[in-house]
């Protein structure tokens, strides 16, 4: 827009890296095992507002076809519901995709939730999924991260600058794309051990770029140089 890059600084949104964290073996077991899940058994989950924008209908279709598998599997579709369903091209069909995942007894539908309660419930969370269609900076991918969670995105908006493709997360071209969706999903829920690094690196790219501390001593530097 032509403003000179001295005069631009970029301050992140930032995430509690001592409330996200990753759970230890015996926490991961006891949050699965609230959810009436074995220790082995995957999770995956959708977190954020149930919108078409957020690739909620896209997330239902892929998992619709991941159930349809054998393997165990949980999968979990976290956050508010659409204020205003009728702005929704994709409400109906979610509504009925939904309940016919729920009859599988292996989905569940949950509630936006307090951040201390989500914290908790990402223990026992392995993927999210977050095809969203536009983005600036996406709080839930930054929450996934710092939890040590595998986080399967767009390369939409700003997610880019927080997810390096292959390194601290999953990036796809398409958000729509439900076919490379289900393949890349597909493929991390099947071989989850080999994934241990990338979770590592997720948490420790969160700790170091992402954590509140950071975006706040930005902010604090921009203030004092305003201020001199």
């Amino acid at each position: 827009m032509g403003y000179p890059a001295d005069r631009i600084m970029t301050i992140r949104n930032g995430v509690d890296t001592q409330t996200f964290m990753p759970a230890t073996p015996s926490e991961a077991a006891l949050a699965k095992a609230r959810l009436g899940v074995d220790p082995d058994t995957p999770v995956l989950a959708f977190v954020g507002r149930k919108h078409d924008v957020k690739g909620y209908p896209t997330f239902l279709a892929v998992a619709e076809r991941l159930l349809k598998n054998p393997a165990p599997l949980l999968v979990l579709a976290i956050g508010a519901d659409p204020e205003r369903p009728t702005g929704e091209s994709g409400f109906l069909a979610s509504r009925e995709r939904e309940r016919r995942l729920a009859d599988s007894g292996r989905f569940r539908s949950m509630p936006a939730m307090p951040q201390s309660d989500l914290a908790k419930l990402y223990r026992a969370i392995d993927v999210t999924v977050s095809p969203s269609l536009a983005e600036p900076q996406g709080m839930v991918m930054i929450e996934s991260m710092a939890a040590g969670c595998i986080t399967i995105s767009a390369r939409v908006g700003g997610i880019p600058e927080t997810i390096t493709d292959g390194v601290t997360g999953l990036l796809l071209d398409d958000p729509r794309d439900t076919d490379a969706l289900y393949e890349t999903t597909a493929h991390v829920l099947a071989y989850l051990p080999e994934y241990a690094p990338l979770r590592s690196a997720a948490r420790a790219h969160a700790v170091v770029n992402l954590d509140w501390s950071v975006s706040a001593a930005r902010l604090e530097a921009l203030y004092n140089s305003i201020l001199a």
